[in-house]
């Protein structure tokens, strides 16, 4: 084959390729958010009085969405607008006091780039559930419950901050984002708890068809991608966190299977986990392991793994040193007994408060020892 053969099958693909993807960014979709993520039929909960917001995304189109909502489904469109943010096509509205709990079948329907798509978005309207949660019964408190899970779930997903086209057949698959703070430490803790919440409430990470690779069940995650947005959040924030995670080592006490509290109870490990092996997530090498010095001081018989969460506050003083008000929120790290070589990530610095400020919060506490202002003496 000549190399001028060669350059022209390569120029087709090429172009064939572009053409692919251009035709797929154009393709107009619209998402409304289910409230279960697994059954899209089951309404939204709401109650007399209180406003509901309907939530949809879009994909595809050309970046201006004519967005418009038929809040009762009775084909005439009580709301539009013009969006240039797919990720937030959302209203506000309250429906009229009903004098029986009523079901509504709400429709958005959205236009862009000479495309119309539709979506349903069903709501049912409590008529029981009164405004003030002091004067309601335990299943009405469980339906306000419901409505402000439904709206703090949409909230956290328009703090998102997005990376990378989820629609690109090569890279879509490695999109990121991540709760946006200007503390790096809470940044990381913010979209840990955005993902935490999304997966209490049935919404998993299911990834666009541009993912390369085996899937647990592919007809599943083609399900939850085409049906549920808060699935390719969760896609995001997954690949953000894992372009953190640092492997570090973990000691044999660390690794142990015990669980519980009086009397702990030694459990089945999974397979693979007893390998003395662990990662951590932070946006520096420091961010968790000052914690981690902390929890241990405060709850000598923690066995808590490198990998997991602490249970205490995240520590505000700088690794540079600490002032005696910042430095008694988490001086007892400072106290006693030696940190786990597993707890420590390669590399982090350790802040250096002195003794006779990290003290009086050690106190006497039989867990706790002669305070020292060395980070060799605790390595």
């Amino acid at each position: 084959m000549s190399h001028r053969l060669i350059c022209a099958v390569v120029v087709v693909v090429a172009a064939l390729t572009a053409g692919s993807r251009a035709a797929e960014a154009q393709s107009l979709r619209v998402l409304p958010v289910p409230w279960v993520a697994a059954d899209p039929t089951i309404p939204h909960q709401a109650y007399n009085g209180h406003a509901t917001t309907f939530k949809a995304i879009a994909r595809g189109g050309n970046g201006t969405y004519v967005v418009e909502w038929d809040f009762d489904g009775n084909g005439v469109y009580d709301f539009s607008a013009t969006r240039s943010n797919r990720y937030d096509l959302s209203t506000t509205f309250t429906y009229p006091s009903q004098a029986t709990t009523t079901t509504f079948q709400a429709t958005v329907r959205v236009t862009s780039n000479a495309q119309v798509v539709t979506g349903t978005y069903p709501v049912r309207v409590f008529a029981d559930v009164p405004l003030d949660p002091n004067a309601a019964t335990d299943r009405q408190l469980q339906v306000m419950r419901s409505v402000a899970v439904d709206d703090a779930l949409w909230y956290l997903h328009n703090q998102l901050t997005r990376s990378g086209n989820e629609e690109d057949a090569l890279t879509g698959a490695q999109a990121t984002g991540y709760i946006s703070q200007a503390d790096n430490t809470i940044r990381n803790a913010a979209t840990s708890g955005f993902l935490w919440s999304l997966s209490l409430n049935g919404h998993y990470a299911a990834f666009p068809p541009a993912y390369i690779g085996a899937l647990p069940d592919a007809a599943d995650n083609a399900a939850r991608w085409a049906n549920d947005p808060y699935a390719e959040d969760a896609m995001r924030v997954v690949n953000g966190l894992l372009l953190q995670a640092t492997i570090v080592g973990v000691d044999a006490a660390s690794e142990s299977n015990l669980t519980g509290f009086y009397p702990e109870v030694q459990q089945e490990p999974i397979y693979g986990t007893d390998d003395g092996i662990g990662i951590w997530i932070g946006y520096n090498a420091g961010e968790q392991t000052i914690t981690r010095w902390a929890t241990r001081c405060r709850r000598s018989r923690s066995r808590t793994s490198a990998a997991s969460s602490p249970r205490s506050a995240t520590p505000t003083a700088s690794s540079a040193g600490a002032s005696s008000t910042s430095c008694s929120r988490w001086s007892t790290a400072w106290c006693g007994r030696r940190t786990r070589p597993g707890w420590s990530a390669p590399g982090t610095t350790r802040p250096t408060p002195t003794p006779t400020t990290c003290r009086p919060a050690c106190g006497a506490s039989p867990a706790c020892g002669t305070p020292t202002s060395s980070p060799a003496a605790r390595a």
